[in-house]
């Protein structure tokens, strides 16, 4: 492995696992909220559970 990351858009081609980020998710630094499904699956898919990943969710903030 590179001592840098490395940033792919192949699928499957990952070092932390997880799912594709959800595309159109962020609106500047906030999630935009017809997406948050989406990202809290994002999310789940490295682990975190449904509550860690809503915290996050909450966190970060939404936008309409």
């Amino acid at each position: 492995m590179p001592d840098t990351p490395t940033h792919t858009y192949i699928e499957g081609y990952s070092a932390t696992g997880g799912e594709g980020p959800p595309i159109s998710a962020l609106h500047g630094e906030t999630i935009f909220a017809p997406k948050r499904d989406a990202v809290i699956r994002f999310l789940k898919s490295f682990g975190l559970s449904d509550d860690e990943a809503a915290e996050v969710v909450r966190r970060v903030g939404t936008v309409p």
